[in-house]
């Protein structure tokens, strides 16, 4: 007989009634609301975003071949809400690189991300004697990744000895 008065206090026997449409009960037994359709309550890319970055480069110079080369590194930024910012690093791994000496180029990242999932930004790149790589990018952002694009050229005078008209066209990618 104790038992069954130990039981009667501390629980009850039959399951809680199911919550109303739209409701769905937690661990804790209470009814939550359900978020909208395909909407998980989180993001999964907020926080900490890092990948890879690389960026094509074709300088003309004259009475020289064209020089080719690629710089290639990492990307790092920090997503708030939709807003992002970051830093940038490469190196080059052909042609310029062996007229640099392994030097490693520094600069940063930001962007917006649109409700549709789109993001545009600018890219800042401080490339030492060459100048400043100023572009503005492109991408999309989803649930595993944000991913970029950017081109164009610009005008790099070394110490007023050599001119050349270097064409750009860079992606990067990072994930959580």
């Amino acid at each position: 007989m104790l038992g069954l008065i130990i039981g009667l206090l501390t629980g009850c026997a039959f399951a809680p009634p199911d919550c109303a449409d739209g409701y769905e009960r937690d661990d804790a037994g209470t009814c939550q609301v359900l978020p909208a359709e395909g909407d998980t309550g989180s993001d999964p890319l907020s926080g900490s975003l890092t990948g890879e970055i690389a960026i094509d480069v074709s300088a003309v110079i004259d009475l020289i071949d064209p020089i080719t080369d690629v710089c290639s590194g990492s990307v790092g930024l920090d997503r708030v809400g939709s807003e992002l910012s970051g830093t940038v690093t490469c190196r080059f791994e052909g042609q310029v690189d062996g007229l640099l000496g392994g030097e490693t180029f520094e600069g940063t990242i930001s962007g917006d991300i649109a409700d549709d999932g789109t993001a545009t930004g600018p890219l800042v790149l401080e490339l030492g004697i060459f100048g400043v790589l100023d572009a503005s990018w492109v991408g999309t952002i989803d649930e595993a990744r944000l991913a970029g694009d950017f081109s164009g050229d610009l005008l790099v005078d070394v110490q007023g000895v050599i001119e050349a008209n270097v064409e750009y066209a860079g992606s990067f990618e990072a994930r959580p």
